[in-house]
């Protein structure tokens, strides 16, 4: 492979590597995980959001953040404390882009019934701004710095942020490698080379005309070539040996030959026979009740050096009790042999003649 060739090809994938990793990046620096965080003051009134921009389509949290303090979660004697926030009450409003600028009420306190924690509304790509009610007893956390935060969690796409380095950086090795491959074959065609001759005063000529052959660029350039590409194949055939569901199981059916019996011919006179209506089981002609089969099948096939059963089944009989009688037969270790509406008409046909 030329040198211009494989560094182009180089360039391209380390600029591919370079602009994926930094596009990855960006997107997830753009998003939106806490579009609200901001100082209030818990006076008795309103507290208000103002504007602020959604991007993503995820569950957000609104909270009242304070300094905590030691004797928070034992304040019974009437101390202030977070517990004086009381029963929140709020608002979010969503504003439609227009001229008018309309408020829309998209969600609010009373849909929440866990708690404190468990406000939270879901949000879609937009504008929004939060109305948050404050009990006169909240006065007092003034003094511990509250803040208003609207948040939701990030951790999924921080790890698709990390996830997509991966193949960034083997690209971008990869890049690099070639490059710099190009690189030290270019320099070392610019380079001198001395050439030994037992008489260097003695003029060369070329007796016979000879011919220069194109080297095979897979065995010049490419000398790992099996090696390499050969163990990510390995590797992807043993993600997918171990990963790949196991085969369905079910009832075993041959339809290899087309023949009326496909049993073993049985020294003893009489042989097994279950047949299915549709209301009603039928074990060597005799009615039995569907409860009743395998006892029934167990009695007759002890009788029997071969064990074979003939299934036949009413057109008008349920799929769930032919299978139940498959199964029921094949479970007592005896051989299913089911013979079908052709399989009657070949036994007809035969008989007649």
């Amino acid at each position: 492979m030329a040198q211009k060739t494989l560094a182009t090809i180089g360039l391209i994938v380390l600029a591919t590597a370079i602009f994926v990793s930094w596009g990855a990046n960006r997107w997830v620096r753009t998003r939106t995980f806490d579009p609200v965080d901001m100082p209030v003051t818990l006076e008795a009134g309103q507290i208000r959001s103002g504007k602020f921009e959604i991007n993503l389509r995820e569950t957000y949290w609104i909270s009242i953040q304070i300094d905590d303090r030691l004797d928070d979660y034992n304040s019974n004697d009437g101390r202030c404390s977070y517990k004086n926030l009381g029963t929140t009450h709020w608002r979010v409003f969503r504003i439609h882009q227009g001229a008018g600028a309309e408020r829309q009420l998209w969600a609010h306190s009373d849909d929440s019934s866990a708690g404190y924690w468990a406000n939270q509304f879901e949000g879609i790509p937009g504008r929004y701004e939060v109305e948050w009610d404050v009990p006169a007893s909240a006065a007092c956390l003034s003094a511990r710095h509250p803040r208003l935060h609207v948040s939701t969690f990030s951790d999924k796409y921080l790890r698709f942020a990390a996830l997509a380095e991966y193949p960034c950086l083997f690209l971008g090795g990869t890049g690099a490698i070639l490059v710099l491959r190009a690189l030290w074959s270019w320099l070392r065609a610019l380079a001198p080379r001395r050439q030994l001759r037992i008489f260097p005063e003695l003029v060369l000529r070329n007796v016979i005309t000879r011919y220069r052959h194109r080297l095979a660029p897979p065995i010049r350039d490419m000398s790992n070539f099996g090696v390499v590409w050969g163990c990510i194949l390995y590797v992807l055939m043993f993600i997918f040996a171990t990963v790949s569901p196991a085969p369905p199981h079910g009832l075993l059916v041959d339809l290899k030959q087309s023949r009326s019996v496909a049993a073993q011919s049985s020294p003893w006179s009489d042989t097994t026979s279950v047949y299915i209506g549709p209301l009603q089981f039928y074990v060597n002609g005799k009615p039995i009740e569907r409860s009743e089969l395998r006892d029934t099948l167990a009695k007759a096939l002890s009788k029997q050096m071969v064990w074979s059963v003939y299934l036949e089944a009413h057109p008008d009989c349920t799929f769930g009790d032919a299978i139940y009688a498959m199964d029921t037969i094949q479970g007592l270790g005896a051989k299913v042999v089911w013979i079908t509406p052709k399989t009657r008409e070949a036994l007809a046909g035969s008989a007649s003649q």
